[in-house]
């Protein structure tokens, strides 16, 4: 028994290092890369679609409407803040902070706001995010989103690393247009084939 826990401890430690570069489900799936166009919450009807829904190879935009899917079904909310006399920015609203009673069904949402170069930036920061508030950005400002519905969440995690930025927003419309690029590999955070042009 003393020979065999030895052998036992490396093919452990190699399933362990294996899983940073694949998860179980079999080899690294790409990243994933969506363009989005939303319409701010607060000036839409509930059916039209304001909320961003990340999960595994999946980036859509969906109804921010708790009834639509049981109110798990999208992560992050957007809205406008137009203030006298400043440039409108676009708040993002997770899930738990959107909902007037949270509960643990909703996923966590964690946020970072960014000057990075949403093109160049393969790999999210590790700190600085805010869990389940609302943050507001820029427009042409990248953020990183860490959300938890990860499609096959079998390699020890079900959070899912994504990158986006704000392209433009039309104040007269209430639309917000966002680019998205998520990586779908479970617990992995990068972004190696990130490479579509800017929404015109």
């Amino acid at each position: 028994m003393r020979r065999i826990l030895p052998a036992l401890l490396v093919v452990s430690a190699g399933m362990l290092a294996g899983c940073q570069q694949q998860n179980f489900l079999g080899p690294r799936q790409p990243v994933v890369q969506a363009r989005l166009t939303l319409y701010a919450v607060s000036r839409a009807p509930t059916f039209f679609p304001s909320a961003i829904a990340i999960g595994g190879t999946t980036v859509i935009a969906a109804r921010a409407d708790l009834d639509n899917a049981g109110g798990a079904f999208y992560d992050v909310i957007v809205d406008l803040e137009t203030l006298p006399g400043q440039p409108t920015r676009v708040k993002l609203i997770p899930i738990r902070a959107w909902a007037q009673a949270p509960t643990l069904s909703f996923p966590q949402v964690a946020i970072r706001a960014a000057t990075d170069d949403f093109l160049r930036v393969s790999r999210p920061p590790e700190g600085g995010y805010r869990i389940d508030s609302v943050t507001v950005v820029d427009v042409r400002q990248t953020f990183f989103l860490q959300t938890n519905r990860c499609a096959g969440g079998f390699a020890f995690s079900q959070e899912q690393w994504s990158k986006a930025i704000v392209d433009s927003v039309n104040v007269a419309e209430g639309l917000v247009r966002l680019r998205v690029a998520t990586d779908p590999n479970c617990g992995q955070r990068e972004f190696p084939t990130t490479n579509f042009p800017v929404t015109p």
